[in-house]
């Protein structure tokens, strides 16, 4: 979660084939209008990064998300950072995504609540939805996202189709992977807010200290192994952003078939994110992969994440084929 500028992070860029929509309509992507720079630095842990020095938390053997494994970047964190005033996709950075053990489809979707962008002399204003396939090389850092959109407020187009046109091209070739952007009128987001209908699971425990994550906490019902269908909810998904240890708020969704998880051995797993540090996708990659070892017949997991800097992200991840969802929850 990191600003442009003097960032670094790491880039790995190949684009596959999937369509770009805008405003509900297909449209071609037209490429980048600029060269971006590839810029790598050596991970390390430092310990000046995270407030309070709180250490990363190991997690389980099935993601691998170590310390070692983070992405740290060198910026201007903490620092005042006025907003760009032109048009400027140079501040895109991207970050690597770690290879998961646990083969999965799925796409991270960007609610994004402050686009506007100008036609001729006119601003105007929009709510809308990116979506990145889960299996990109790389995803984007959410503050740099944000100076980007920002830098398109007095940037004027020739239409809309040529400002979404040109946001699609710019986040593919930093994601490694075509992305597509839907709007809607700022009056719209009821169309695409929804609910979570299922069985609320206990709350997470409020331990002092530093919890740990431990893929072993999670166990299938006891009795007699009966296969069922069921959407576990939980509103106290919560984690630390792994540069700042800001705490991020979410809720998570688990939707399975096969022999019945325990609701209290996942509610305790949770608690072992309450001082995890890790970036929003990387979390959900690790809870899909833990609860994958249980071995059900289909798994769906989703983390609807609350916005940061008038942006939200939420990581769906399946066994099966999904199409790009735009659910939202009213707290995101």
């Amino acid at each position: 979660v990191l600003f442009a500028g003097a960032i670094a992070g790491f880039l790995g860029h190949r684009i596959s084939s999937q369509s770009s929509g805008v405003c509900r309509e297909c449209i071609p992507l037209r490429h980048a209008g600029c060269q971006r720079c590839q810029r790598g630095f050596r991970l390390r842990y430092d310990r000046r990064f995270y407030t309070g020095g709180l250490p990363l938390c190991s997690a389980s053997a099935q993601n691998r998300q170590t310390p070692e494994n983070l992405t740290q970047m060198a910026g201007v964190l903490g620092q005042a950072v006025a907003a760009p005033e032109r048009y400027a996709p140079e501040v895109l950075e991207p970050i690597s995504r770690q290879q998961s053990a646990a083969a999965c489809f799925g796409w991270d979707i960007w609610h994004a609540y402050e686009l506007s962008w100008c036609i001729g002399d006119q601003a105007c204003h929009w709510v809308g939805w990116l979506s990145i396939p889960a299996d990109s090389p790389a995803t984007v850092e959410s503050k740099s996202l944000k100076l980007y959109l920002n830098s398109l407020n007095f940037h004027s187009f020739a239409d809309h189709r040529g400002a979404v046109n040109t946001i699609c091209a710019d986040i593919s070739a930093c994601a490694g992977a075509i992305v597509t952007l839907e709007c809607l009128p700022v009056e719209g987001l009821s169309d695409i807010t929804e609910e979570l209908d299922g069985v609320n699971l206990p709350a997470c425990a409020a331990y002092q200290g530093i919890e740990t994550i431990s893929a072993d906490l999670l166990t299938h019902s006891p009795g007699k192994g009966n296969v069922v269908s069921e959407h576990l909810v939980s509103h106290s998904l919560r984690s630390l952003c792994p540069v700042t240890a800001q705490p991020d708020w979410g809720s998570l969704s688990i939707r399975y078939s096969g022999k019945a998880i325990d609701h209290e051995s996942v509610s305790a797993y949770l608690t072992g994110y309450r001082s995890h540090q890790g970036f929003h996708e990387q979390c959900v990659d690790q809870i899909f992969a833990d609860l994958l070892a249980l071995k059900p017949d289909s798994l769906q997991v989703v983390g609807f994440y609350q916005r940061r800097g008038g942006i939200d992200i939420t990581p769906w991840r399946s066994t099966e084929p999904l199409a790009a969802n735009p659910q939202r929850l009213g707290r995101q």
